[in-house]
């Protein structure tokens, strides 16, 4: 027998490598709360994409098609209601799931009233443990 087939159909470690990742794209001007949630979300086998602008992080939304995104809603230039309000105008990129990132408490009442495709709103600071759970959540029933 093929060890290598053996081991591929019966090593969960080796699976994982050769099957789709969700991709993840995080958008977040500010580089340090970036970088955390990259390094956690690939440490836990999500493939990660960043933009540190809603301008870029919208057109890597049309490019990539991500499986889900975290949006940073105060940024400067165009902000993440205006990547929400463009998001909702693109059938191709509507109906992707979109976790808010916020400091502000007003900002996440009115964008979970308001825009379509946003599943959840963690509140900056956000500890590495809510972060994996609200994407888990959030891709297990996407």
């Amino acid at each position: 027998m093929d060890r290598g087939r053996l081991c591929r159909s019966h090593c969960p470690l080796l699976k994982l490598k050769t099957d789709h990742m969700a991709t993840v794209l995080i958008v977040e001007d500010e580089e340090s709360i970036r970088r955390f949630a990259a390094v956690n979300l690939t440490a836990r086998g999500y493939a990660v994409i960043e933009a540190d602008n809603a301008r870029d992080g919208l057109d890597m939304l049309r490019d990539r098609l991500p499986e889900l995104v975290l949006l940073d809603m105060r940024m400067p230039g165009m902000d993440g209601f205006d990547l929400l309000e463009a998001k909702a105008q693109d059938p191709d990129i509507a109906d992707i799931p979109v976790i808010v990132l916020t400091a502000s408490m007003g900002a996440a009442d009115a964008v979970e009233e308001e825009y379509t495709g946003v599943v959840a709103v963690l509140h900056k600071p956000i500890s590495a443990s809510e972060l994996i759970e609200a994407v888990a959540t959030t891709l297990a029933t996407d």
